[in-house]
């Protein structure tokens, strides 16, 4: 069974065309991190809150209980 048939392999570097970003993306600004919504939404820096979740500087512990 054939899945994939490979009939010519290119390795030169692309086109640059090709990595240029569309017109209607170009303008798109990415989503904003995590501290920035904290900056915004508060007027505040975000160094001065913590994740209520987390906590600060904690890692995620996961513990295996094994009942034999």
């Amino acid at each position: 069974m054939t899945m994939v048939d490979i009939r010519k392999v290119t390795l030169a570097a692309p086109d640059a065309q090709l990595l240029k970003l569309p017109a209607a993306c170009a303008g798109v600004h990415p989503a904003p991190t995590p501290a920035e919504l904290i900056a915004d939404e508060t007027g505040d820096s975000a160094d001065n809150y913590v994740n209520a979740i987390y906590g600060p500087g904690s890692a995620i512990l996961a513990r295996f209980w094994c009942v034999l």
